[in-house]
């Protein structure tokens, strides 16, 4: 589903350049075709992996966070890491990469709630912390929701693997 709406979307707007920030293990990279496409990770270990995975693919790079300059292109994508973002500071420079350095769109996927329960009653991993992303975006002047898509596969408890709470929200710039 993700690389479905990723890949209709940078062809459709013909998109040449891709920022990803949070580009985990490769696994959702394998299914998009992008012209170009950065990826960025705090994790050293995720990064030689993508390195490693991609070795013979020339239209991808891989940068750990804060190594080096962060460059800028036309679509900023945040997948499955807003969430996991649970200190305040740590999310609005995040969030601030994310929107200095893409110049047409930006895609979140995640989800959108005001509700924040402290980790020590949080009924599931206590590594997540949902924030009221649309709320926040909307005090971002050059930025104007374009698209919001919701998850084919909403969030099920009893079938975790499988479901998301989160959904797509497509952000042009102004």
């Amino acid at each position: 589903m993700k690389a479905e709406f990723l890949n209709e979307l940078v062809r459709r707007e013909g998109i040449m350049s891709v920022l990803e920030l949070g580009t985990g293990d490769g696994a959702q990279l394998e299914l998009a075709d992008y012209p170009s496409y950065v990826g960025v990770d705090v994790a050293p270990f995720v990064i030689a992996k993508c390195r490693e995975r991609f070795a013979d693919d020339l239209t991808k790079r891989f940068l750990v966070t804060g190594d080096g300059f962060l460059p800028t292109c036309e679509l900023g994508l945040s997948l499955d890491v807003i969430y996991h973002l649970v200190e305040d500071s740590v999310f609005e420079q995040y969030m601030d990469d994310l929107l200095e350095h893409s110049t047409r769109f930006v895609v979140l996927y995640t989800s959108d709630s005001d509700v924040f329960v402290p980790e020590e009653h949080h009924p599931g991993p206590p590594h997540i912390r949902h924030r009221p992303v649309m709320r926040w975006m909307t005090t971002q002047s050059q930025w104007t929701l374009k698209e919001r898509l919701a998850n084919l596969y909403p969030f099920d408890p009893a079938d975790q693997t499988n479901s998301s709470f989160a959904d797509f929200y497509l952000y042009e710039r102004i």
